[in-house]
């Protein structure tokens, strides 16, 4: 009679048919054309798949997807999320964010190490390789090479297309939490190595450590340069009276972030995750969760 009885307020409790008890589970995949009409894609156990791998709520999905995969010197070129998929499971819920890369050269995509050390990266024509992914798969890749056409980024629920969600379209371009609106994106460090290899170029004569000295001069110069303008703005000088903008100051300011990141990139391989690792810790110290030194 009791388990009758039981029986009959389990069968009468309502239930979900979903129920988020457990953490979402964030992923990344990439999508790496290489010149010539190929995609870069992992091989495991004979099945091919486009590199993937974890994201944590500390991370950008630009900064997941250079632990995917890793080997160039200041990460994956043109890095940009352009898809998120979805998949709503019985106790979570699964989203994977799809970046694609600019394109790589072969010598640059066979210098490439995945994360997983079982798998191995080969070069596959591309049309052979979206062909060879699950059904499900397919869109990720079709999508992300269509993303420099069609512009706006894509939402896919199981495979399926859908209206990207406000709180996806966040999720993509997140910081981590500490460092909401601080952290510079791949494009930036890109433009850093634009800028470094224009200034090696244009003083072929320099060696290293004399080039690593004048940049650390012009950073100086950078410096006395928002000074400069800040003295204009406040017509300190009275011979010269107000000869600058509150604008000319932030131009300055962003010249002395500018050229200290190429200070840091001319010395530094892997200038992105100094640079991040360093502001986290500084903003922690901020928020008061590291103790002050005495």
């Amino acid at each position: 009679m009791h388990a009758r009885a039981a029986a009959t307020a389990t069968s009468a409790r309502p239930r979900a048919p979903y129920e988020n008890w457990r953490p979402p589970l964030l992923g990344v995949c990439l999508v790496v054309p290489v010149e010539g009409g190929g995609l870069l894609m992992a091989e495991l156990h004979g099945a091919l798949m486009l590199p993937v791998g974890p994201m944590t709520e500390e991370q950008t999905p630009e900064q997941a997807a250079n632990v995917v995969l890793q080997g160039t010197a200041h990460g994956l070129p043109g890095l940009r999320c352009v898809v998120v998929d979805e998949a709503q499971m019985r106790r979570r819920k699964v989203t994977v964010c799809v970046l694609i890369t600019d394109p790589l050269t072969r010598a640059e995509a066979r210098h490439l190490t995945y994360r997983d050390p079982r798998a191995y990266l080969r070069i596959i024509p591309t049309e052979e390789a979206i062909a060879a992914l699950p059904e499900q798969g397919r869109p990720r890749a079709e999508l992300a090479l269509q993303a420099p056409a069609v512009g706006p980024v894509a939402r896919l629920v199981r495979g399926l297309p859908a209206v990207l969600r406000p709180r996806s379209a966040a999720l993509l371009r997140r910081p981590p939490t500490a460092l909401r609106g601080t952290v510079m994106t791949a494009d930036m460090w890109a433009n850093i190595a634009r800028i470094a290899k224009w200034f090696k170029e244009e003083n072929p004569g320099l060696d290293e450590m004399h080039f690593q000295s004048l940049l650390v001069h012009k950073l100086t110069e950078e410096v006395g340069e928002v000074a400069e303008a800040l003295i204009g703005v406040t017509a300190f000088n009275p011979r010269k009276g107000k000869t600058h903008t509150i604008d000319d100051v932030k131009k300055e300011l962003c010249d002395v972030i500018a050229t200290a990141a190429v200070n840091l990139w001319a010395i530094d391989a892997n200038a992105a995750d100094t640079y991040t690792s360093h502001l986290q810790r500084i903003a922690e110290r901020a928020d008061g969760r590291i103790a002050q030194p005495s």
